[in-house]
């Protein structure tokens, strides 16, 4: 068997069957270095919309934010991140938005803007987010929306990870901000 001709003719003997059973014994065997490509995506797609992580990154650092290593991540969402990463995004930027709303209830007595984009266009109009806070925020909501409405979007721990802390920076410096915001005023 070791004569390519012998794997030709037994190919070939099995007919229609032969290239989807050698499709899958190289996918088989290629396993690991086509999990590791796809865990090097930085960047995801979606009709007219590209999310760029390496431009997130970019902007986490540009806003200020704490470093990312500071970010401590419970038992819970780690586990969500290393297994069910596209719900560890959805469920951060959950915890985020109801922050922010919280914090625009309580601003001026008119009720929290219905969607995420009027939310962040709020924030910035209420001088609560500093530096490229509303991009972060924007690029943010874009990645969320992707891992919510687009079936074939493939978000990696890793990634889900930074976007979590991300998130969670974000979430912190938009509270601080309103702190200290609510201090001046008084």
């Amino acid at each position: 068997m070791n004569d390519p001709n012998s794997w030709a003719a037994l190919i070939g003997s099995v007919g229609w069957v032969g290239w989807p059973l050698v499709a899958g014994i190289a996918l088989f065997i290629l396993r690991g270095p086509i999990t590791d490509l796809i865990s090097r995506i930085s960047q995801i797609t979606y009709k007219d919309i590209t999310v760029d992580f390496e431009r997130l990154r970019e902007i986490g650092r540009e806003a200020q934010l704490e470093s990312l290593d500071r970010v401590e991540i419970d038992d819970r969402t780690v586990d969500s991140i290393e297994h069910y990463p596209r719900a560890a995004v959805i469920e951060a930027w959950i915890r985020l938005e109801w922050e922010a709303r919280e914090i625009l209830r309580g601003a001026d007595g008119r009720p929290p803007p219905r969607t995420p984009r009027q939310m962040i266009q709020r924030l910035h109009t209420e001088g609560l987010l500093h530096g490229n806070l509303f991009e972060l925020l924007t690029e943010l909501r874009e990645i969320r929306n992707s891992a919510a409405h687009q079936l074939d979007v493939n978000i990696d721990p890793e990634l889900a990870q930074e976007y979590v802390q991300l998130a969670e920076l974000a979430t912190t410096a938009i509270q601080e901000n309103a702190e200290r915001r609510s201090q001046e005023s008084q």
